[in-house]
C-alpha cells in the first residue's frame, strides 16, 4: 500500500493533492489529518494543513492473509512466489521470470505432495490459494517452455557445478520434466512458445541466441499460439 503526506492551505486542498500523487479516489484511501492548520494574523503565524493519505489495497482482506500464510510456506518453493505477490501488492508491474507462480503449483507443489513432502492438509490449502491469486493476475504475455530430455538436463547440471543440484535424484528429474510436459501441453492462458533445446546452446552460439529472441519478438507480434523448432 502507497502512504503519501501533502501539505496546503486547507484541508481538503492537501487531501486532492494526495489522491492526484496516489492516483486514486476518495473511496480507494485512507485519509488521517495530522495539522488541520490556521491562517494567522496579518499573514504571520499561518501554519499549513497536513495530511497522510494511504491507498487501500484493492486486494480482498483474506487475500492479504494468504500472503502471509504463502511466504510461511515458501520455505518448500522457490521465489516466483515471491515476486508475484508483489506484483499483486504493487498493481501494475511487469516481469521476466524463469519460473512462475503457475508452475509452482502445477508442477512443484504436485511433486512435493506425491513424494511425501507436503501433507495433504497443506497441499489443498495451497491449491486453494493459488485459485484466489491467480484470479487477480494478468495472465503473462508470453510463456516459453525451453524443452530439453532428462539425459540432456542431467549433462546441464554437471555442466553449470552446482553442489547442491547433483545430488537429484534422476527418478524425481524424471518426474519433473513429464510434470512440465503434461501442463504445458495443456496450457491455454495465452501464447506460449515451445523450443526444442537438445540441440542448442544458447551460452557458447550467439546464433542459436539470436534465433530465440527472433522467435519470441514473432510469437508476441503474430496471432498463432505456438510455434516449434
Amino acid at each position: 500500500m502507497k502512504v503519501v503526506e501533502t501539505t496546503a492551505k486547507t484541508i481538503e486542498e492537501a487531501i486532492d493533492i494526495a489522491l492526484v500523487e496516489l492516483n486514486a479516489s476518495r473511496e480507494e484511501v485512507e485519509i488521517k489529518v495530522i495539522k488541520r492548520g490556521k491562517s494567522g494574523l496579518l499573514g504571520f503565524g499561518n501554519e499549513q494543513a497536513k495530511v497522510k493519505v494511504e491507498k487501500v489495497s484493492d486486494v480482498p482482506e483474506n487475500i492479504q492473509l494468504a500472503y502471509e500464510i504463502l511466504r510461511n510456506f515458501l520455505e518448500y518453493l522457490d521465489s516466483p512466489m515471491k515476486i508475484t505477490t508483489k506484483i499483486i501488492e504493487n498493481g501494475n508491474g511487469s516481469a521476466i521470470q524463469d519460473r512462475s507462480i503457475y508452475e509452482d503449483a502445477n508442477i512443484f507443489a504436485r511433486a512435493l505432495f506425491e513424494q511425501g513432502d507436503l501433507d495433504k492438509r497443506d497441499y489443498e490449502t495451497y491449491c486453494t490459494l493459488y485459485e484466489s491469486m491467480i484470479g487477480y493476475l494478468n495472465p503473462p504475455t508470453l510463456m516459453i517452455f525451453l524443452k530439453r530430455s532428462v539425459p540432456k538436463l542431467l549433462e546441464r547440471i554437471k555442466l553449470r557445478g552446482r553442489d547442491y543440484e547433483q545430488a537429484i535424484p534422476v527418478d524425481y528429474l524424471t518426474k519433473l520434466n513429464g510434470y512440465y510436459n503434461d501442463w504445458y501441453e495443456s496450457y491455454d492462458l495465452g501464447k506460449s512458445l515451445i523450443v526444442e533445446t537438445d540441440d542448442l546452446d544458447f551460452l557458447e552460439n550467439d546464433d542459436h541466441f539470436e534465433r530465440l529472441v527472433k522467435r519470441i519478438h514473432d510469437t508476441i507480434d503474430q496471432q498463432e499460439m505456438f510455434f516449434h523448432y
